[in-house]
């Protein structure tokens, strides 16, 4: 029971996407922005519930996660849709997520290029909503060259560390 209401804040950052996409793609990106900050904020404030009332699991924080995933993806997505971001862009956010999914189960990496791309996948759409002159070129490739250093940062510990492939548990959040 007490997990539920972390839950349902993570929940209302996910039903929020949707609208967040449909809103960026429309004359009236000033409402995505405005929700997508609402969903941010969710994102910060789950955490600190779930950790205040004791109600911190590995299912609430790949719930989390996922949730994180869909809000940048359908922001992107609405970026990438309006033209203002180039597709490779979202593409590499994908590739990024399925990599951390595929190493679920599997000892948490502590990556400082995973942790730093994912603290820019969240800021990139306020970033090139609201800067979109100044920001765009500078958020694109901090995506490429983060993307890749935390890729490739990933797999040589994975290759190189005999003990990567214990099982851990998921961090909670």
């Amino acid at each position: 029971m007490k997990n539920n209401f972390a839950n349902a804040i993570t929940g209302l950052r996910a039903s929020l996407t949707p609208f967040i996409f449909a809103y960026i793609v429309s004359s009236r990106s000033y409402l995505g922005l405005a929700l997508y900050l609402v969903a941010l904020y969710s994102d910060v404030v789950d955490g600190r519930v779930a950790r205040k009332i004791g109600a911190s699991s590995p299912e609430g924080a790949f719930y989390d996660v996922c949730a994180d995933f869909l809000l940048v993806f359908s922001g992107v997505l609405g970026c990438v849709a309006s033209g203002l971001l180039d597709l490779w862009v979202l593409g590499v956010i994908v590739l990024s997520f399925l990599q951390f999914i595929h190493g679920f189960g599997v000892r948490v990496v502590y990556d400082p290029f995973g942790r730093m791309f994912g603290v820019l996948s969240l800021l990139i759409v306020p970033l090139v909503l609201l800067l979109p002159s100044m920001s765009v070129l500078l958020v694109e490739y901090s995506v490429l060259f983060l993307g890749g250093c935390s890729f490739l940062a990933r797999r040589l510990y994975l290759i190189y560390r005999e003990d990567a492939l214990e099982i851990d548990t998921f961090p909670k959040r």
